[in-house]
């Protein structure tokens, strides 16, 4: 099914209820209609036609919904772009994709003009974009729009969406029409009649991610919900507030914030009048300090999901009422999950290997990369890199990203287990667990640690050691523990790795270029290495980041 399938459908049967909520402004399903219609034949009139693609950098915002529809509408394929990037890195991905027209917050006018130079057209939307032009809110010389056949047009392709780049370049995912409803009715199948379309979303995570775009637009557009929509999580008051005065009911987050309300006191008069609502996790993979306390501080269900872009996003979800510590639950409906060895042969149940998938949710592919396409999808299963096991339900754990394991002496050491046992420790409010090449242990297990606020200058290296001795085997214990003011998280909340693997070993590449030696021992405690050079401000992926004019 074409997904503007749900945009006609709900514009039908419930024409003025109120699908988006924006500040002041107020957005029914028929007004919603309308304007894609009216945004769509302007686009036709510049010149957008069947299969081109269209980019949209703009932050949350109205605008950002009709040009994702009006899009679509054409037959068009969408290409949201993550609005954290810097200049080099979105260009990186207008150069691959080569969109036909650029739809520009005003925000990024630096990057419109740019584009524009390079003979991309742009139109301005979203806020801060009114003395721009062309803009989107502009009349179309005509209204008239060929057919849609919402049938036919399923196989088309519908996304272009840039991974986050947590280990190299983005690499653009291929979703058609028929993958992102496939999931949507699998989901339905499997939340219904929890989930329905009496439900309220609140939408504050970035709309360029596949998580949100999935989860906090298009399943509340098929069920035909509301949606409360902030422009970004800061600040949260009103965010918060809004759970308890607009009655919103489903609330997804990633595990950063949750991470932040486990450690909030609720009053229990806020808890009473919160009343039972809907709290989804998602992006990554939520510690089990984490849901264990929220479990028990807030009133509702805390269920939490597995997904990859690839996969249009959602794979497992935890069942309604039916929860298992650390599990993300069994597969959706008409998808296949299976766990293998590093032949692609299924392991038995409780082992680990790695997670394969296939369903209709299955990318069509990579653009323009067919090798990486047929390295990845092999006789119609998604190989997802990530290090799972299955139990005898059915449910999902997920233990690892395979690129992550980390090999000492032949034994595997896995970061998120290590990461586990920090956040069980009272001072540790955010860790992340990453490998080095060693001359003599193959790799080293290397820890970065945010400390609480009430902790810093109590806690040291030698005792946080000493508390992992306590709860591991010797060999898992990080050979060092860095302590940082802030861990770099992509918008999914995805730790990114990579940089902090870099930041280490540019560290000892200085070291050995500057001493004249041969080699530099890592896991030596005494290494000039330590600490470690603060990573300079301009490479954190912060708001501060962004292509702002």
């Amino acid at each position: 099914m074409h997904i503007f399938h749900y945009v006609e459908r709900a514009a039908q049967t419930s024409p003025s209820k109120t699908f988006l909520k924006f500040e002041k402004e107020r957005i029914s399903f028929r007004q919603f209609h309308r304007e894609t219609e009216r945004l769509a034949s302007l686009l036709r009139q510049h010149g957008v036609q069947p299969g081109d693609r269209v980019a949209l950098l703009m932050e949350n915002h109205p605008h950002f919904v009709i040009s994702l529809f009006a899009i679509v509408r054409l037959q068009a394929i969408f290409i949201p772009i993550n609005t954290f990037l810097k200049h080099e890195e979105v260009e990186h991905i207008l150069d691959d994709a080569t969109p036909r027209l650029l739809i520009c917050g005003g925000r990024f006018s630096r990057i419109g003009a740019h584009a524009s130079n390079k003979g991309i057209p742009v139109l301005y939307g979203g806020k801060e974009s009114e003395s721009r032009t062309p803009h989107i809110l502009g009349t179309p010389t005509t209204a008239e729009l060929p057919a849609l056949d919402v049938q036919e047009a399923s196989q088309d392709v519908a996304f272009l969406l840039y991974t986050s780049g947590t280990t190299g370049q983005p690499k653009g995912v291929m979703l058609t029409h028929a993958n992102l409803s496939a999931n949507l009715a699998s989901i339905d199948r499997a939340f219904s009649p929890v989930v329905n379309s009496r439900r309220r979303f609140l939408l504050f995570l970035p709309l360029f991610h596949t998580f949100p775009l999935t989860a906090n637009l298009l399943l509340p557009l098929y069920f035909g919900c509301t949606i409360r929509m902030f422009a970004s999580l800061r600040p949260f008051s009103p965010i918060f507030r809004s759970l308890l005065t607009e009655r919103m009911d489903v609330f997804i987050a990633v595990p950063a914030i949750y991470s932040v309300l486990a450690r909030t006191k609720i009053p229990w008069y806020v808890r009473m009048l919160l009343g039972k609502k809907l709290y989804i996790s998602g992006g990554s993979p939520l510690h089990e300090d984490t849901w264990t306390t929220l479990q028990a501080k807030l009133p509702g269900m805390v269920l939490e999901g597995y997904g990859l872009s690839e996969c249009s996003p959602v794979v497992a979800f935890t069942p309604p009422g039916k929860p298992k510590v650390r599990s993300v639950g069994p597969a959706l409906p008409d998808v296949e999950v299976k766990v293998v060895d590093e032949d692609l042969c299924e392991l038995p149940r409780n082992v680990d290997g790695e997670l394969i998938v296939r369903g209709p949710n299955v990318m069509k592919g990579y653009y323009n990369r067919p090798e990486e396409t047929a390295s990845t999808i092999i006789n119609g299963w998604l190989r997802t890199g990530d290090i799972a096991r299955i139990d005898e339900d059915g449910y999902i754990y997920i233990v690892d990203r395979l690129k992550d394991l980390i090999i000492t002496k032949g034994m595997n050491i896995y970061p998120r287990e290590i990461e586990e046992v920090l956040y069980q420790h009272g001072a540790v409010e955010h860790a992340a667990v990453i490998g080095i090449p060693d001359e003599h242990l193959d790799e080293i297990a290397v820890a970065y640690v945010v400390l609480n606020s009430e902790y810093p200058g109590k806690i040291d290296e030698l005792i946080l050691k000493k508390y992992l001795r306590q709860h591991m085997a010797n060999y898992k214990v990080p050979k060092q523990i860095h302590f940082i003011d802030e861990i770099p998280l992509n918008a999914a909340g995805k730790v990114m790795k990579r940089f902090l693997k870099e930041e280490v070993l540019a560290a000892l590449d200085y070291v050995k270029n500057h001493t004249g030696a041969e080699s530099v021992n890592a896991a030596d405690p005494q290494s000039t290495v330590q600490p470690l050079p603060e990573t300079p401000a301009e490479d954190k992926k912060t708001d501060a980041n962004r292509n702002e004019e």
